[in-house]
């Protein structure tokens, strides 16, 4: 979807995990257009500030493999995001809905401790979820209020799920994405649903799908909460690995360009 750009100088990549910003900077101004000056000073500005994300993630049924890849890979996730930004902190807020018993929010607060962000995903199940529908707004609200985000911090929520909010819930939803995005921060959305994504339903199966059955971009609720919080929505593109999709939302939708080329690895 993006234009094609110019490779980037030879062993550019995150392996170079102690390049100071100067040499990320030089890094990607060399190898890329000049559009990518904007995504250096941008990822200079984050280095200055400090960076605050909080996934909030749909915990019901259908969400297993999500989950599982997330556990597998939050400290790649991790350790992507502080290559570029090293005062990183992450957060964790996993819903379900109104009525499951076993809850319908959990959450682990910001925090700069890798060894409790992995507890803590790997303690979550995916189960239950009767309905289609989720307490997306009971998950965005203890993002929003209750994460103990840093005054100064760039603060991103990455909201991942399969299922919209309750219709009635619909507009509390947006309010709370427009909250955050007043307070200088930003709610991107990666759409999971089989319906957005055929491609990994062909992958899962071993064939084509009759690709007309399907949307094949984000969910029209998932699109409108990420214009709400002026984030971007995105689907997983044909690419099982989250890792990427990840990293580059929490990076900014705008500059995926600059982020595939230095996600090649992941």
């Amino acid at each position: 979807s993006a234009m094609p750009m110019p490779a980037p100088p030879q062993g550019f990549g995150l392996q170079h995990r102690g390049m100071g910003a100067a040499g990320f900077g030089t890094g990607i101004g060399n190898g890329l257009s000049n559009s990518s000056n904007r995504f250096a000073a941008y990822v200079q500005g984050l280095r200055d500030t400090g960076l605050d994300v909080v996934f909030v993630i749909d915990a019901t049924g259908s969400m297993d493999w999500v989950l599982v890849e997330v556990r597998r890979r939050v400290a790649d996730i991790a350790d992507a995001t502080r290559s570029l930004v090293p005062l990183t902190r992450f957060g964790v807020v996993a819903y379900r809905d109104r009525d499951d018993p076993g809850f319908v929010v959990r959450e682990l607060p910001l925090t700069f401790s890798l060894a409790r962000l992995a507890r803590f995903v790997d303690a979550l199940r995916a189960e239950g979820g009767g309905s289609w529908q989720e307490a997306v707004d009971a998950g965005l609200e203890a993002a929003v209020n209750r994460a103990g985000w840093r005054p100064g911090a760039k603060r991103v929520v990455l909201l991942i799920g399969d299922a919209p909010p309750h219709e009635k819930d619909m507009e509390r939803t947006l309010a709370l994405a427009r909250e955050l995005a007043r307070a200088g921060g930003e709610i991107s959305v990666l759409d999971v649903s089989n319906d957005s994504n055929p491609a990994l339903i062909e992958a899962s199966l071993g064939r084509k799908v009759n690709r007309a059955l399907y949307r094949d971009h984000p969910m029209l609720q998932y699109q409108r909460i990420a214009e709400a919080g002026g984030g971007t929505a995105a689907t997983m593109d044909g690419d099982i690995r989250i890792t990427r999709q990840l990293v580059s939302l929490i990076m900014g939708g705008q500059f995926s360009a600059e982020m595939s080329l230095l996600l090649e690895g992941l």
